[in-house]
């Protein structure tokens, strides 16, 4: 009986802790999907504008942000959770978002008001999750321009973010240089 009951305790811990991992899981996957779909959204804003959100056209009110400009255009679903990634529990009640996007103030580095074409390298992230570690320590979910969403690790996440995808003398605004952009 002591053992039946020994190897039931066993099971039940093995079950709950799957269902952690599981439950884990399921919030990476939706924040990916999150990430996909601001893609998505940026990808129609440069369709339809020609170029990002340029922060200093963002300003029309104090509390505009690029998520504000392309949910008021109607660029992301009714989903009223797109920019808040599941794991998150300090950055999206802080600045309503858990993401931001490629901003950096650096010419070399910024999609800031620069055209779609403007980029002299592919497949560099787009948009992140505002801190490293919401879903797995040292890692970072991206949405690449190419749109493969996935969690890529800080150190090569910091690299991609440091080099150029154009040249330092690239037109256009050189960005709000803000690591949080959300706001109110």
């Amino acid at each position: 009986m002591l053992v039946s009951v020994g190897v039931l305790t066993i099971l039940i811990g093995l079950v709950l802790a799957m269902t952690h991992i599981l439950r884990g899981g399921a919030a990476q996957v939706r924040c990916l999907s999150n990430l996909g779909q601001i893609r998505n959204a940026f990808v129609m804003y440069v369709h339809d504008y020609r170029l990002y959100p340029d922060p200093d056209s963002l300003k029309t009110s104090p509390t505009m942000t690029w998520e504000g400009v392309l949910a008021d255009a109607g660029y992301v679903g009714r989903d009223p959770d797109i920019f808040r990634c599941p794991a998150d529990s300090f950055s999206f009640p802080a600045i309503n978002s858990s993401y931001d996007w490629r901003d950096t103030g650096n010419p070399a580095t910024t999609l800031a008001g620069h055209p779609f074409n403007d980029t002299k390298r592919g497949n560099f992230a787009l948009a992140y999750d505002v801190a490293i570690g919401f879903h797995d320590r040292g890692r970072v979910n991206v949405v690449r321009l190419e749109g493969n969403a996935l969690a890529m690790d800080q150190s090569n996440y910091f690299k991609d973010m440091v080099s150029p995808i154009r040249d330092a003398s690239g037109t256009g605004s050189t960005g709000s240089g803000t690591v949080l952009s959300g706001g109110q």
